[in-house]
């Protein structure tokens, strides 16, 4: 579920970026004037996961899947369908009080990749040492990626593919839109 805020404002000529170009999500990054504005109303809607979903998350790990989450969303909403979906379990989850320091991989977001991404196309033995320990720590307990990019979710295989499995790798499928 996501509720919007509708709000308007009369943008002067001075105040146009150039190009008309509008950029940025906030702010502190927009490139044009995000006060004064009159308050229009709210807006609620909800995209709920499709029916089925839920269940074939449980049964993909019953067989023994490891099943993670990629998505674009803010990290509140994705960790909210995550849990709908039962990739996430909680508070009570057993796996993740078993395991030292999960709760600092739970949801990790684009922002947090930005310095752990390959030096080149792909990740090979020469990356930093602290940046193999990381993806080897984000590939056992991450089971939810939120506010990435496309260039992250390839970044995110390429991890899987290299420093998942105890450092083995592993095998990756993955589906969704635009996939």
């Amino acid at each position: 579920r996501r509720v919007l805020c509708i709000a308007r404002r009369q943008i002067r000529p001075g105040e146009v970026p150039e190009g008309a170009k509008f950029e940025g999500t906030g702010p502190n990054d927009c490139n044009f004037p995000m006060r004064d504005f009159e308050f229009i109303g709210l807006y609620g809607i909800e995209d709920p996961p499709k029916e089925g979903v839920a269940l074939a998350v449980l049964k993909a790990q019953r067989a023994g899947v490891k099943v993670v989450m990629v998505t674009g969303d803010h990290p509140d909403t994705a960790r909210a369908i995550a849990a709908r979906i039962n990739i996430l379990h909680g508070d009570n989850d057993l796996e993740g009080d078993q395991l030292h320091g999960a709760e600092d991989f739970s949801v990790i977001t684009g922002s947090m990749l930005e310095s752990r991404v390959p030096k080149t196309d792909n990740f090979t033995d020469d990356e930093l040492p602290e940046v193999v320990e990381w993806w080897k720590k984000a590939t056992q307990h991450t089971r939810v990626f939120a506010r990435v990019s496309p260039i992250h979710k390839q970044v995110i295989v390429q991890a899987y593919q290299k420093y998942g499995y105890d450092g083995l790798g592993d095998v990756c499928a993955m589906t969704g839109d635009g996939v």
